[in-house]
């Protein structure tokens, strides 16, 4: 995403809103943040936010706080693509860490 879209950054915010239960409390700032930082991939279709990673960087790795994908949109290798652009970015980092609890039913991912 390009630092200064707001529309993106109200769309990914959103959305975030939509899966509260999973993601817990969203904070607008935290997107803004992580934008502002380069660090809020957005995927988009036909103009709209259909999915997002909000991440950072810390001890040699990327952190993946939150990914997201509509509901309508899953299955569709978004989140894989978020992955692998995180991997590929950031090649120089040791590897890309994740926290999930284990009642969400994504262990494959």
């Amino acid at each position: 995403m390009r630092p200064g879209n707001s529309d993106a950054v109200t769309q990914a915010f959103e959305l975030g809103c939509q899966f509260n239960a999973r993601l817990g409390m969203q904070m607008r700032g935290a997107y803004e943040q992580a934008a502002g930082d380069g660090h809020l991939l957005v995927a988009k279709q036909d103009g709209k936010v259909i999915g997002f990673a909000l991440y950072g960087t810390a001890y040699q790795r990327v952190r993946l706080a939150h990914l997201c994908v509509s509901t309508e949109h899953r299955r569709s290798g978004i989140a894989t693509m978020f992955v692998e652009h995180l991997s590929t970015k950031h090649h120089d980092l040791a590897g890309i860490s994740v926290k999930c609890r284990q009642d969400y039913g994504i262990d494959k991912l």
